[in-house]
């Protein structure tokens, strides 16, 4: 082995031991930031949504939202812009489920906006 690979070798292990071990990340558990989440699990989730012009804007998200498999519940409060889920007791919901239905809720609203997710925050 080159001399400057080897040396390479050490940074590299010495400034992962400097950050502590490295762990698996479980996908159902909250992440650190509570910002990123891949797979919404059971329970209430408050989230910051972007892009609402009106109360009908709400309404639709809401109703769009709440068709979902596994979200037991998604209320809009529309001057807030925060989107309220409760999901379903044993099941488990993909961020990108959620995201669908946001396109979806923008295509019915046929405004010409798209909403987006800008913040999810899990409310023990």
């Amino acid at each position: 082995m080159s001399g400057r690979l080897l040396a390479s070798l050490l940074l590299l292990a010495t400034l992962q031991l400097a950050a502590g071990p490295v762990r698996a990340r479980d996908p159902l558990a909250p992440p650190a930031d509570d910002t990123t989440f891949e797979i919404l699990r059971p329970g209430t989730y408050v989230c910051d949504v972007s892009g609402l012009l009106c109360e009908a804007c709400a309404r639709v998200i809401a109703e769009t939202v709440s068709k979902v498999k596994g979200v037991q519940k998604a209320t809009m409060d529309f001057p807030n812009h925060e989107l309220t889920l409760i999901i379903a007791d044993n099941k488990t919901v993909p961020t990108a489920a959620i995201l669908r239905a946001l396109r979806k809720a923008a295509v019915r609203v046929n405004l010409g906006t798209q909403y987006h997710l800008t913040k999810v925050r899990y409310v023990p």
